[in-house]
């Protein structure tokens, strides 16, 4: 009789104490739900000031509104990664960056894409950067005056095939070789990189009517080749409306009619 009153005490504390060890954890977590409810929801803690840098496409208060950011919220229930996520939505943004200042600011600085080029992509004009990315059609709000690349079809660029991906990607590092280098086509006087399968980038300019056949590569070879043909022409050069560099021991020229 001993070993069963002694055994159903013992189980009686044994179930004592894991019941106290539930209270306890609950307990635990009931002040701990507390507190955080206190914590987002404190004026304490409420956003007082937002900071928008870097915007110069976009406005801060387009941004403060797809990112849903208003002063009187709480700091801590702002989800950081799904704002961020939310305003890289945006055409013009590129990156940005959101950090707390303190217990009552938020900066958000923000990194805008610059349009390169212009592509015409089914007889649509886009704006594409120097990384390639098409990132918006284009619209006479944007204001830009920039080289037209043609030749291309939706279809194409989203096969992604190596060919016409590769001579797009010729013509960028083109177009940024004629930006940086004082060459004999100057960069401003661009109007078109047509891009052919068979024959690579065709350059056009915009004061003489002139097309510049190139390829798909060694363009500093060939641009140098280019000014020694017009040194040699003298004011001729102008009279030219067709040049072909793309054989290795001569250069085909076609004049205007």
């Amino acid at each position: 009789m001993r070993g069963k009153a002694y055994k159903k005490r013992k189980d009686i504390k044994r179930w004592l104490k894991a019941l106290f060890s539930v209270i306890c954890v609950a307990a635990a977590a009931f002040l701990l739900l507390s507190f955080y409810r206190y914590l987002v929801t404190t004026p304490y803690l409420q956003i007082k000031e937002i900071m928008v840098v870097g915007g110069k496409r976009v406005s801060s208060q387009e941004i403060m509104d797809i990112a849903g950011l208003k002063t009187g919220i709480n700091t801590l229930s702002i989800d950081l990664g799904e704002v961020r996520n939310r305003i890289e939505k945006l055409p013009w943004v590129k990156e940005v960056q959101i950090r707390r200042v303190l217990t009552h600011g938020l900066k958000v600085s923000v990194v805008e894409r610059k349009p390169f080029v212009l592509i015409d992509i089914d007889n649509t004009l886009y704006l594409m950067d120097e990384d390639g990315v098409v990132f918006k059609e284009a619209d006479y709000a944007d204001k830009v005056d920039l080289p037209i690349i043609t030749g291309i079809g939706m279809e194409e660029l989203l096969e992604g095939e190596s060919s016409v991906t590769d001579l797009l990607f010729s013509a960028l590092d083109l177009v940024k070789l004629l930006s940086r280098k004082n060459t004999v086509v100057s960069f401003d006087k661009i109007s078109e990189l047509r891009l052919i399968s068979d024959r690579g980038i065709a350059l056009c300019t915009n004061d003489d009517n002139m097309t510049i056949y190139l390829g798909k590569d060694d363009f500093v070879k060939k641009l140098n080749r280019l000014e020694t043909l017009k040194k040699a022409l003298g004011n001729a050069f102008s009279m030219a409306g067709f040049i072909d560099l793309n054989y290795k021991d001569k250069v085909v020229v076609k004049w205007r009619t």
